[in-house]
């Protein structure tokens, strides 16, 4: 089948970014010691810069497949992007400076935000018109139930009961991106056969 794996790997990937945005303002008020206002500060401009950079790279990345014949140009993308965010989202939570950890979280926001705007895509182009109001539903549903609802809650989870103390939240983001990073690849992975055979069907 093709959308299980592809929702699931878009459901991996969310799972990370909700982890992340929602716990990395209290990661760096509790390691690092930033007021709320430095943190707001610094993750609006790395948001800002890097997310927006992100997005428009991830898209000239799947237009840049797409013209040399990938017909999974959306997915193969994505995969990149989560790839190479992978790391530095496993460093960032770990760095002993605050140097270290902004300068990790803006190369994994840049990369981190390939697969948003590719997922939409991706879907529309091998989803007959009748059915993509529905699809995209499903879609929306699974990635804000997994997403939302255990990206937030297993890093908490962690914190609470694997990594205890004031700095157990660095090794909770850690986790959760380490573990969800490569789950996300597998899906994604198993979904471009799938993927492309649907692409090819779609376009002819």
């Amino acid at each position: 089948g093709l959308y299980v794996p592809l929702f699931g790997g878009f459901c991996m990937v969310t799972l990370a970014a909700y982890a992340n945005s929602s716990w990395t303002p209290e990661f760096l008020r509790r390691v690092h010691g930033l007021t709320p206002g430095e943190t707001g500060l610094t993750l609006g401009l790395l948001t800002l810069i890097f997310g927006t950079t992100g997005v428009l790279a991830g898209g000239r990345l799947a237009d840049w497949l797409a013209q040399r014949g990938r017909a999974d140009a959306p997915v193969v993308a994505a995969m990149v992007g989560v790839a190479l965010a992978w790391l530095p989202g496993v460093l960032a939570p770990l760095a002993p400076s605050r140097e270290g950890a902004i300068a990790a979280l803006a190369v994994r926001e840049f990369f981190a935000v390939f697969p948003f705007p590719l997922a939409a895509a991706a879907i529309q182009m091998v989803t007959p018109n009748q059915l993509r109001g529905q699809t995209t539903a499903v879609y929306f549903f699974s990635i804000n139930i997994v997403g939302l609802g255990l990206g937030p809650t297993v890093t908490a989870l962690l914190s609470d009961h694997v990594f205890t103390g004031e700095e157990g939240i660095r090794f909770s983001l850690a986790t959760v991106t380490g573990a969800a990073a490569p789950l996300a690849l597998l899906l994604l992975a198993l979904a471009r056969g799938p993927y492309r055979r649907a692409a090819s069907e779609s376009a002819a």
